[in-house]
Parts: structure tokens; C-alpha cells; sequence
């Protein structure tokens, strides 16, 4: 027994030395004490978002900022012209291009809040879960702290010398080896938690700050919306209330018209090139013996008939080569036809354009768009929805300007729709 009382320094030394565990002791003491994520009960997570997570929200940021880019050149040039002799249909267009890409930058920051707030809840979440295993092992420590007050400072001590033997010695200081590294680990866990609550913090603070830059620009960009719509319907007003405007406006449109007249002939001019060479792409689809049996484009009343009309008020004469349906905004456009998008653009008069090529020498147009959902080249099928029912390049509202083209001639779409 003497000889163990002589042993105690040095295994009271060994026993503080032996207390720094080995690295893969202290990794699998921390794998069971519930640092590692997944246990529900207070564990640190430090599991990053997954790699698709991260590229989504790159392209998310690389379009908004696209659009951003686009709608700043817009205003630029708006304001360099600002002050010239500019066509109406001209300022109408550019109102409507910034209009678009106002309504494509509020979609795209709608989706970016929606993902924030979902950001925010996952942070939310996380904290509230480090936070609940903050609490948790402070209330172990306090408790922990208190057996120590309680047993004293000499209770390593009093363990040793209650030894009856020299194995039993050795038992004992084990046990207290033991009893050290489990107070070390249970306080690298608590530290550990508190960083892990700070940074949750500050992940929480960071995502509600970006939410709150999102809703600011959304706001401000809703403004200019606003404004920019005022602006296009006070430039109606004075064309609808002034003989004069209303001329201009009327002279431009006749313009639009030839140039569309152009364009369909060039495109008649390479649909025959095509054929020449032997393109049987469009066989089969044209619509020669359809008269009367086409769907409607869309779903409305008509407002413009085909052919020469004359203004009610002002009497100036004016000839449309297709039909006007009045119907709401968002209203889907469909292909009356299966065909080839040979053209998507807009068009000043005519807004976002879409033209079909349906073989032989057909073609559909649909004017005045908000939303386009085909691209040049695309295959359509018969009622597929290609477009929706905007206002773009119209002084008349939101409606459809339809067109059916047989070879260069604009023929009247009445006698090809089905009766209703």
C-alpha cells in the first residue's frame, strides 16, 4: 500500500498527459456524442448544398443580371432619342420591349424570392436545431459542473487512496482517465456548438438580407412598371384623341405592313428555293381544301374585319390583311395548323410576331403577343399554344392579329375558320 501512496504523483501526471486523446480516438468519440449531422438532436450540420443547388442559383443570377443588362441599354437609347423626331410605332415598340423585359425581370425575382424564403426557412430551421443542442449541452455541462463542487477538488485523490490493491490502483486511475477525456470531449462539444449557433447566425442574417434586396428591387422595378405602362397608354390617348397623331400613326402601319409584305416574300422566295432542291419538310401539311374547317387561333370576338375600312371619326381609309380578336391579356394563341415557326421577332405595328409556315405556300400570322413559346425552326403541331394574347405594337388594346398568307396574298382567315 506504501508503494502505491508513492505512485500517485506519477499517475496523477500520466493521467493529465494520457487526457489528450489520439486524433481517431477524438473522431470516434465525436461520431458518438452526436456532432456528426443527421441525429436530430442538436448535432452540428455541416452538410453543403449540393452542386445543382449552386449551379441553378449561378444561372439564376447570370439571367436577372442578362435582363438588368438588357433594360439599361433600352433606357439608354430611350434617352438618346429622347428629344428627336421619332415615329410613333417606334416609341410604342420600345415601350413595349422594356414593358417585356420588366414583366421577364419581376418573374425572375418572384422566382429568386420564392427560393430565398425557402433559403430563410432552411436557415430558420438549422439554427432553431443548434440552438436546441446548444441548450442541451450546456444544461450536461452545468450538471457535470455541479458533481465536480460537489466531490471536491480532492476527489482524484480520495479515488486513488480508497484503492485496496495495486489493481485496484490502476482500475481506479483509469477510470479517472477515462472520466477526464469524456469532461475534455464534453467541452469541445459546447464550443463546437456555440460556433455552430454563431454561424447559423450568421447564415440566417445573411439569406434574410439578401430576401430584403430582392423585395427592394422587386418593388422598384414594379414602380417603373407602372410608370413605363402610364407612359405607353398617355402616348394612346393623344394618338386616339389627335387627327394628326392618328395619321402618322396610321401612315407608319402602312409602312409596318410593307415591310411585312417583304418579309413574307422572302420567305416564300426560300420556301421555293427549298422545294427546288428537293426540301420535303412541309409535305403533307398545307392547307389547301381546309377552307372552313381550321380551329380558332384564339377565343374572342372580332373587332377588325379583313379588307379596306374606314375610321368613324377621322374617315381615313386604312386595309387590314387579316382579322383583329379581341380577347383578355394571358389568353393562350394556338397553331390553327400543323407547320414550321419560320419567323419569331417583333415587329413595329405588329408587336411579338409569329409566323408559321404550313407548306405550298401558307402561312399564319399572330401578332401583338405578350409571351412567346416557340423559336425559329420549331415543328408545331395543330392546336398547339405558341403564343399568349398581349397588347405589344397595338394602338388597340390587347388583342390577336391574325393572318393567313397563300403565297404572297393575303386571303380572308373567315373562310377558312370553323363556323361558330
Amino acid at each position: 500500500m506504501v508503494a502505491a501512496l508513492l505512485l500517485v504523483p506519477l499517475l496523477l501526471a500520466a493521467k493529465h498527459e494520457r487526457a489528450a486523446p489520439p486524433e481517431s480516438l477524438a473522431a470516434q468519440s465525436s461520431g458518438k456524442n452526436g456532432t456528426s449531422s443527421g441525429d436530430g438532436k442538436g448535432g452540428v450540420h455541416t452538410a453543403a448544398p449540393p452542386p445543382a443547388t449552386r449551379a441553378d442559383r449561378g444561372a439564376e443570377e447570370r439571367e436577372l443580371r442578362r435582363i438588368r443588362e438588357e433594360i439599361e441599354r433600352l433606357r439608354e437609347g430611350a434617352e438618346d432619342l429622347r428629344g428627336r423626331e421619332t415615329g410613333i410605332l417606334k416609341a410604342l415598340d420600345a415601350i413595349d420591349r422594356e414593358v417585356a423585359l420588366q414583366n421577364r425581370l419581376l418573374s425572375g425575382l418572384s422566382r429568386k424570392s420564392e427560393r430565398v424564403l425557402g433559403d430563410l426557412d432552411v436557415a430558420q430551421h438549422d439554427l432553431d436545431r443548434a440552438s436546441t443542442g446548444l441548450t442541451r449541452r450546456e444544461e450536461i455541462f452545468r450538471r457535470r459542473l455541479r458533481t465536480m463542487y460537489r466531490l471536491g477538488k480532492y476527489h482524484e485523490y480520495e479515488v486513488l487512496l480508497g484503492s485496496v490493491s495495486f489493481v485496484d490502483l490502476v482500475r481506479r486511475f483509469d477510470f479517472l482517465v477515462l472520466t477526464a477525456l469524456r469532461d475534455r470531449e464534453l467541452v469541445g462539444h459546447l464550443l463546437k456548438q456555440r460556433d455552430e449557433v454563431t454561424r447559423r447566425e450568421r447564415r440566417l442574417r445573411l439569406v434574410a438580407e439578401e430576401m430584403a434586396r430582392v423585395e427592394e428591387e422587386a418593388e422598384r422595378e414594379k414602380e417603373r412598371l407602372i410608370a413605363k405602362r402610364g407612359e405607353r397608354e398617355r402616348l394612346l390617348r393623344e394618338v386616339r384623341s389627335e387627327r394628326a397623331l392618328r395619321e402618322e400613326a396610321l401612315a407608319e402601319l402602312e409602312e409596318s405592313s410593307a415591310r411585312l409584305q417583304r418579309l413574307l416574300a422572302s420567305l416564300e422566295d426560300e420556301r421555293m428555293i427549298s422545294q427546288a432542291r428537293g426540301d420535303t419538310t412541309l409535305e403533307g401539311v398545307a392547307l389547301a381544301g381546309r377552307e372552313g374547317s381550321l380551329l380558332w387561333p384564339a377565343e374572342g370576338r372580332i373587332v377588325g374585319q379583313f379588307g379596306r375600312r374606314t375610321h368613324p371619326e377621322f374617315g381615313t381609309e386604312t386595309v387590314n390583311n387579316g382579322i383583329d380578336i379581341r380577347a383578355e391579356a394571358g389568353q393562350p394563341i394556338r397553331s390553327v395548323a400543323p407547320g414550321r415557326v419560320d419567323y419569331v421577332s417583333t415587329l413595329p405595328g405588329y408587336g411579338n410576331c409569329v409566323i408559321v409556315n404550313h407548306g405550298d405556300g401558307f402561312y399564319t400570322l399572330y401578332a401583338h403577343a405578350s409571351e412567346v413559346f416557340v423559336e425559329q425552326g420549331a415543328v408545331v403541331q395543330e392546336g398547339q399554344v405558341i403564343a399568349l394574347v398581349g397588347s405589344t405594337g397595338s394602338l388597340a388594346g390587347d388583342l390577336l392579329h391574325f393572318e393567313i398568307r397563300e403565297g404572297r396574298k393575303p386571303v380572308d382567315p373567315l373562310g377558312w375558320l370553323r363556323r361558330r
